[in-house]
């Protein structure tokens, strides 16, 4: 007997919920949810099954209009009680027919009564109705996996050519690991036998019993999304059927405990390695090759040193891996017995680290530590392959710290922000006496009355980031961040307890906030959000109307579209928006926002990017649209995506970092009393005392600037754009003082309403702070207005008087 729950038909009869029988527990999740940590997607109506040692949801008809297309898609999964733990994002069945995705839509979720044990069946067809798809999720009582079982039935009269049944399934943050493959980095296909994924409490693997699948591992700029994974492609006659059976299991522990349940699902017998290492290191995995080189198994030692890897029957080199170096050892295994392995962890030289203003009070820093070749990069917190990691960083509290490396020579970067000094210095640890670093930063940019923002970050929350929360704030605070949003996909998220836990209230304000993703419109962020705020309904939800929706629960929020041009997912692609008249051609488009990310930190590398976003911002200027320019780090990460790295400064009533009031910076986003800086810094005033997003009268406007940076970052020149024309430019040798400011002095004569914007550049790239990357200098204003017919009216100029002008494109 099949019973249809969220997505029944309205006549069709179910049993009393919750349905018990066989150890198993069926119900449907309640009006409020799913209540677990950040990745607990179930909603009212999903189905909820708990087998007394695992639970999963799978996601039901949607209850209300435009809820969210989960329908049939495995939401969550945990072992034990509760979701708090949970880490997988979902787990959906996918087709391909003759290598290319075979679109399905859900006709119903049941839940089957008349077998062993109860348990969920989705179901697909295609869209001409000639394919239906058929997907079991049994878990036995007491089991630690699911058994998927997916049947494709073809209804047609012809033979269906180069079937294969898969898998697309993501998790957070974090990258997957498969034998024979490792962690991947890129883009790749493999065959596997099973991929795992290690969470901070559960860890997950899909293993196939069946044989090897195809595996591919998709990335995006920030990092892996996810992975798809496929059986052997078989033809389907008319009337026949194709399967495709897995396991996907969920443990406590780390990848050993699970790897374990992996190798045991294929049918292997399992011996185990165990070791101790002592002294215990500050960090060490131990990695299982086999006898082609190729990776076996990966594990953690624990903070005694002590690691065990579950392995099938072979002869393995053990490699450990620790901050002293690497040792490694060959050992055999057999089933149902344990070889103790003796790997040694190198001694390593100690790093201290003390970190000072010029008053000798310790501060927050970033140190970047860089080996010196033939040195290696250190490896300075969590192993980066386990996903998360700290690389060869450390983001210091209080300026005081400590790391184990391996003796050699480093370059040592110590920084806080383009408002610091910097000491850039190249040391020799041994293991013998090691090495201390005592660094004093000054602040040397005056940015009184201003705030150094990041609007656009992300943590754990976010499907694609595995920073903590705590971790997020350390960054920030590092990077001399004085105003942080928290703006996580599709989850209102708060840094404020994280403040409070590191005790830096005085010296970091933060505001609630979400980006709101959807899968048709683009990124949109908003904030700051009143407690309580919950996540929006976007999904078939218009722009006008997801706007709406914002100025509604948030009166008084800054909209902002993200990253507009950005391949895919760009709101200003999803729209068509013509970067010539600013008109866009989709008929749901809607201009009613405040704010465009006009620089993300992923566009750092590309100047000529940077400068199409920027053009595009001055023709809608021009046809009169007052949006604000922002830019953003939109750090996924600890490494390489820098948070602060571009940041908008904005002119706040009052700047003590303690006194800053969220409602105050949205005021004056609103209003363009704003700045762009990726390591410059503009003073600007037009007629004695208007700054960006003011108006000053006349047609006389007198403008005096000073561009301000610290020793390590180059003021090659400025510019000055009026209407989106470039009008003046300022070289760098003129008027330089101190020697990294420039300080400029001009006027115009205005025949009608205008808008003026200064850009400034810099040649040499910011490599001290920018690992191994080509990051130029470059700073913006928001626009002054200038009522030059003095009416009390500002009349935007005509789009087709704006000229091109040849040369105005970014320095190389």
């Amino acid at each position: 007997m099949a019973l249809g729950g969220a997505s029944q038909e309205p006549e069709r009869r179910l049993p009393a919920l919750p349905y018990r029988a066989a150890g198993i527990t069926v119900s449907l999740v309640p009006p409020e949810g799913v209540r677990g940590g950040e990745q607990a997607h179930g909603r009212g109506g999903d189905w909820l099954l708990d087998n007394g040692r695992i639970a999963f949801v799978v996601g039901g008809k949607a209850l209300e209009s435009g809820a969210r297309s989960a329908h049939g898609v495995l939401l969550d999964l945990v072992s034990g009680r509760g979701f708090a733990h949970d880490e997988l994002i979902d787990l959906r069945p996918v087709v391909r027919v003759a290598g290319k995705p075979l679109p399905l839509r859900v006709t119903q979720t049941t839940l089957v009564t008349d077998a062993e044990f109860p348990f969920l069946r989705i179901e697909h067809v295609s869209q001409n109705g000639a394919l239906r798809l058929v997907t079991d999720l049994l878990a036995p009582s007491g089991s630690r996996s699911i058994r998927l079982s997916t049947r494709l039935y073809n209804g047609s009269e012809r033979l269906v050519r180069g079937v294969e049944i898969g898998d697309r399934t993501r998790w957070p943050g974090a990258a997957t690991f498969a034998p024979r493959v490792g962690f991947p980095r890129l883009t790749s296909r493999a065959e596997v036998p099973w991929v795992a994924r290690q969470g901070r409490v559960l860890s997950y693997a899909l293993a196939f019993p069946k044989g090897p699948v195809e595996a591919t591992f998709s990335f995006d700029r920030i990092g892996q999304v996810g992975q798809e994974t496929y059986a052997r492609v078989g033809d389907v006659p008319p009337g026949g059927s194709l399967s495709f059976s897995r396991e996907l299991i969920v443990v406590e522990g780390g990848l050993a405990p699970v790897a374990e349940l992996a190798f045991r699902a294929l049918g292997h017998k399992v011996g185990r390695v165990v070791g101790h290492i002592e002294p215990a290191p500050a960090w060490a995995t131990v990695e299982a090759r086999y006898a082609d080189g190729k990776p076996a198994l990966t594990v953690r030692a624990d903070k005694d040193g002590k690691y065990e890897l579950p392995l099938p029957p072979g002869e393995y080199l053990l490699k450990l891996h620790a901050p002293g170096g690497e040792d490694e050892r060959r050992v055999r295994v057999e089933a149902g017995a344990t070889v103790v392995s003796r790997l040694v962890a190198p001694l390593p030289g100690r790093l201290s680290f003390r970190i000072t203003d010029a008053a000798g009070l310790e501060m927050p820093a970033r140190v970047l530590v860089r080996g010196v070749p033939p040195t290696p990069d250190p490896v300075l917190g969590e192993v980066v392959e386990m996903g998360g990691g700290l690389q060869n960083v450390l983001y210091l509290r209080n300026g005081v710290g400590e790391a184990d490396v391996r003796p050699g020579k480093y370059r040592v970067t110590v920084s806080r922000g383009p408002e610091y000094s910097l000491i850039d210095e190249e040391i020799e640890v041994s293991a013998a006496v090691g090495r201390a670093v005592h660094a004093v930063l000054e602040r040397t940019v005056d940015t009184r009355g201003w705030v150094a923002c990041d609007f656009h970050l992300h943590a754990a929350p976010s499907h694609d980031s595995s920073v903590s929360l705590e971790a997020r704030v350390l960054s920030l605070l590092a990077e001399g961040v004085e105003f942080a949003v928290a703006t996580d996909h599709d989850h209102v998220t708060d840094y404020a307890p994280a403040v409070e836990r590191l005790e830096a209230q005085r010296d970091i304000a933060t505001a609630r906030g979400i980006e709101i993703t959807t899968l048709h419109w683009g990124h949109f962020n908003a904030y700051p959000l009143p407690f309580g705020t919950r996540p929006f309904v976007h999904s078939e939800t218009p722009p006008s109307e997801l706007f709406a929706a914002v100025r509604a629960r948030a009166p008084g929020a800054v909209i902002q579209v993200n990253h507009p041009r950005m391949p895919g997912v760009g709101y200003f692609n999803r729209i068509e928006l013509d970067a010539a008249t600013g008109q866009a051609a989709s008929e749901n488009a809607s201009l009613e926002f405040d704010a465009i990310e006009v620089v993300n930190g992923y566009d750092l590398e590309a100047p000529a990017f940077i400068q199409q976003n920027l053009r595009e911002y001055f023709t809608l200027l021009n046809y009169g649209r007052r949006y604000t320019a922002t830019g953003s780090s939109d750090s996924h990460r600890l490494v390489i995506n820098w948070a602060g790295y571009p940041r908008t400064y904005v002119r706040v009533p009052d700047d003590e970092v303690g006194a800053v009031d969220p409602s105050d910076v949205a005021r004056a986003v609103l209003a363009g009393h704003v700045q762009v800086s990726n390591g410059i810094f503009l003073a600007l005033a037009v007629n004695g005392t208007a700054g960006p997003g003011e108006t000053v009268t006349g047609r006389r406007a007198t403008i005096s600037l000073e561009a301000r940076a610290p020793s390590w970052v180059d003021v090659s020149g400025v510019e000055l754009w009026v209407n989106g024309v470039l009008t003046d430019t300022a070289p760098a040798r003129a008027h330089q003082k101190p020697p990294k400011n420039i300080l400029w002095h001009t006027e115009l004569d205005l025949d009608r309403d205008s808008w003026i914007v200064v850009v400034a550049r810099g040649e040499r790239p910011m490599s001290a702070v920018f690992d191994r990357r080509r990051v130029l200098p470059f700073a913006f204003t928001n626009p002054v207005f200038v009522d030059a017919d003095e009416d009390g009216v500002f009349t935007p100029p005509a789009a087709e008087e704006v000229a091109v002008v040849p040369g105005a494109a970014p320095r190389p």
